[in-house]
């Protein structure tokens, strides 16, 4: 069997690396590596510029097999979509571009648009049959049209044509989602780079989510800058954590991996394991993928070139290739052929079949034109009815942050001492309220839930009449505390003269008494 090459290559802000993996059969080799600064006055912006610096730090070699393109995670709109129950495979890049229109701001026909299969893939591998009610689920991912156009004018410029333009993150998931935590379970996969970070939740083998991080590694390689930078990664990967999975259900088992096999991975999985309170390691180069001894990097330099060793050797499925994207059917393919037997026919059969073709060719064309308006029309309601729901739904939880101050005034009322025991000076509520969104995994953007929050605050300030002004002071803050679902805190010494009670509640209404219960 032939061996085949694959180079693939990564610009991240400064720095370029270039790495070319050999695979012969189930084997693979890392034959040659690079990883350069971008030189002084040189412009990031002009893909031309770019391309034929590249060209020189690729050598002749890397261009005779087949070339990646990787990008940063920050280059693309990253999004989980799970298409309505009953649509078809070949309706699914209508939904995907449907749903990403609304994460960008460009048009759709400036961005570049590919998917993943999810969970159908996922059925179909273990021989399972999709259930009926289930809308195929996908991973999208879009990069906008500029961004796509500078890119193959640096490729041209370059001399290369690349077989995809993919992102990096899915070379993390090739090799992170190998491993048996992430097979089983879900895992928080992080590759430690030159010039930036990368996270990536990863469930039963697959990519759920990921975000970059803009932690830049240490310049210095000494104990304390080491540290810094594991505790400030540390920071980044226990908010990643928390945000994916409160959006996801947790697996069997749950861990950290850190990419690569250096110190700095080391320190950094064990800190980020300490933060999150799960095991955590680093995960270096699998056994089934070598090392040309002849260049081999260094641990650090290893651990560098592991997110585009996973790239090189993912399989085409497993890719998202703005190169190529996924398209839908030709829906007015069709139509077409219709006019060209209609264009035979008057070849055939003359005048009289002209005339029969002609007709035929406007009655589709007018059905055509008909479902064209019927779904942009459906598709407008559609779009007018979520976010009519949405503004409900937020009204109606704005409507239940305000409590009820009557009930709440009648229940301390209810349980102050007399007037010939206390003197009231001042009573004085306010409240705070929290209102948030939580988007339900998988869903749309305005398919989540309103939280709310409140805090009802009352301030008693009182006199106590005669000598035994501390007795009435814990008498009164006793009758405070049974019941009601308050917080009941003095302000100032317990000395018996003129005190403070401070009330609080997170209750609409306190939690009436028996009696009262009784009376109503």
């Amino acid at each position: 069997m032939a061996a085949k090459s694959t180079t693939v290559i990564d610009l991240d802000h400064d720095r370029l690396t270039v790495a070319t993996i050999v695979r012969k059969g189930k084997s693979c080799v890392l034959r040659s590596w690079a990883s350069v600064s971008r030189p002084e006055g040189l412009d990031p912006s002009d893909a031309g510029a770019m391309g034929r610096w590249i060209s020189e730090c690729m050598g002749k070699a890397a261009k005779r097999g087949r070339v990646l393109i990787s990008l940063p995670r920050r280059e693309a709109v990253l999004k989980r979509v799970v298409c309505p129950p009953g649509v078809r495979e070949d309706e699914v890049p209508g939904v995907v571009q449907l749903e990403l229109h609304r994460q960008l701001a460009v048009g759709l026909e400036e961005a570049s648009i590919d998917y993943i299969p999810l969970d159908a893939a996922k059925k179909r591998e273990k021989g399972e049959k999709a259930e009926a009610g289930d809308g195929p689920a996908v991973l999208a991912a879009a990069v906008t049209g500029p961004r796509m156009a500078f890119f193959k004018e640096m490729a041209k410029a370059a001399g290369i044509k690349p077989a995809a333009i993919s992102l990096r993150t899915l070379g993390m998931l090739e090799l992170a989602g190998r491993e048996p935590e992430a097979l089983d379970g879900s895992v928080l996969a992080i590759a430690v780079l030159p010039s930036s970070t990368e996270f990536a939740w990863i469930s039963g083998g697959r990519l759920v989510t990921a975000r970059p991080g803009e932690v830049r590694t240490p310049e210095t390689d000494d104990a304390e800058s080491r540290e810094r930078f594991a505790a400030r990664l540390a920071v980044e990967a226990r908010r990643t954590w928390v945000a994916a999975r409160s959006a996801s259900e947790p697996g069997v088992s749950e861990a950290v991996l850190v990419l690569g096999a250096d110190g700095i991975a080391s320190r950094v999985a064990e800190r980020c394991g300490d933060s999150i309170g799960v095991a955590a390691r680093a995960v270096g180069l699998p056994g089934w993928i070598k090392i040309d001894p002849k260049n081999g990097p260094a641990d650090d330099e290893l651990a560098r070139l592991l997110p585009l060793i996973g790239l090189a050797v993912a399989p085409q499925p497993r890719l998202l290739n703005f190169l190529d994207p996924r398209k839908g059917p030709d829906r007015s393919a069709k139509y077409r052929m219709g006019a060209l037997a209609a264009g035979f026919g008057l070849i055939v059969l003359g005048g009289g079949g002209w005339v029969f073709a002609n007709q035929e060719l406007s009655r589709l064309n007018a059905r055509l034109s008909v479902v064209s308006d019927d779904n942009r029309q459906f598709t407008e309601q559609y779009i007018e009815q979520l976010l009519l729901q949405a503004r409900v739904e937020h009204l109606e939880a704005r409507a239940s942050l305000s409590p009820d101050w009557m009930a709440h005034l009648d229940w301390i009322s209810r349980r102050m001492l007399s007037t010939e025991e206390l003197l009231l000076s001042q009573l004085q509520g306010s409240a705070t309220s929290e209102l948030s969104y939580t988007p339900r995994r998988g869903g749309g953007p305005l398919d989540g839930q309103w939280n709310t929050g409140r805090e009802v605050r009352v301030s008693i300030s009182a006199i106590p009449r005669g000598e035994a002004g501390a007795a009435v002071l814990e008498r009164q803050r006793s009758m405070l505390i049974a019941g009601g679902g308050y917080r009941v805190s003095t302000q100032g010494p317990d000395t018996g003269s003129a005190f403070t009670l401070n009330l609080r509640s997170g209750l609409v209404a306190p939690i009436p008494d028996k009696d009262t219960e009784d009376e109503q």
